[in-house]
């Protein structure tokens, strides 16, 4: 039998070894690979740029950053088949803004293996968000897809939204911006959670504001771009196919109060000038502790 002194030397001896200010490691944080792309949807006449001409490129950007979660916006039905042909590690959660298959998606791809989704649904930035319609000015039908999804591992939960807005109403954009704060507030308000997506809304926009809870309706969304990078100039989301970085930043990445952001890029990612997408996609690496 260990005599109970000996126990007590080992114990402080174990503890002198460890370096001072060095925390113990934490077992129940949640980290985070989050990835928010635009891929411009293949019906578009682009040229040079048409889907075909890029796709590989875009399949190349996903596979470098590896993403838990990856959110999708202007992905009509078919290249959603593609993507989840070249990634069969994702799942993937969303219907098109027509209803089914009709219409772009915004979805949301999970890592299979490492997320469970424990519910899921899909709801319109209008009126009547509960079935296809656009209302305020909408040019098109546009969607919020959201999700609950639970670690495997540590059992927790993380709401992940994900939404592609007018381009050309701003009361359209204002009043989404609502719809999706409130069903967060109401959702999420016990776990923390991830909204992305195009927004097209700069950052000085009330559509912003609302988010944020700076404008005229409370919110608590972070925009993890400018949390590490608030001074940075020429940060243009939508490069029209160009490489341009001079215009607004219209791609966000959202995240509740209690992320602590790691990092926040906008990847300008090309193959000898020929860029993936007409949007820069954006990134974030998050952590919930």
């Amino acid at each position: 039998m260990i005599p109970r002194i000996l126990i007590l030397l080992l114990s402080i001896t174990q503890l002198s070894t460890q370096s001072p200010g060095q925390a113990p490691e934490h077992t129940n944080e949640l980290d985070l690979r989050v990835m928010s792309f635009n891929i411009r949807n293949s019906h578009a006449r682009d040229g040079e740029n048409h889907w075909h001409r890029r796709n590989e490129l875009v399949f190349e950007v996903i596979r470098d950053y590896s993403p838990d979660l990856l959110g999708l916006q202007e992905a009509n039905h078919a290249q959603q088949e593609e993507l989840l042909e070249h990634f069969p590690e994702y799942g993937q959660i969303g219907t098109g803004s027509g209803g089914g298959t009709k219409g772009q998606y915004s979805s949301i791809l999970y890592l299979k293996e490492r997320f469970e989704a424990e519910a899921s649904g899909t709801f319109w930035l209008s009126e009547t968000p509960a079935e296809p319609s656009a209302h305020w000015g909408n040019h098109h039908l546009h969607i919020c897809t959201w999700t609950r999804l639970v670690e495997r591992d540590s059992n927790r939960p993380i709401h992940v939204y994900n939404t592609h807005m007018d381009d050309g109403s701003g009361k359209a954009r204002e009043n989404g911006a609502r719809l999706i704060m409130q069903h967060i507030l109401k959702q999420a308000s016990s776990a923390p959670f991830v909204l992305m997506g195009d927004f097209n809304a700069p950052e000085e926009s009330e559509t912003i504001a609302l988010i944020q809870g700076t404008g005229s309706q409370e919110g608590r969304a972070i925009d993890s771009f400018r949390a590490l990078h608030p001074e940075r100039k020429n940060v243009g989301t939508y490069n029209g196919f160009t490489g341009q970085t001079t215009g607004p930043r219209i791609d966000y990445i959202f995240v509740s109060s209690d992320a602590r952001i790691l990092k926040a890029s906008i990847l300008a990612t090309n193959r000898n000038g020929r860029y993936p997408s007409d949007h820069f996609p954006v990134t974030a690496r998050l952590r919930f502790e």
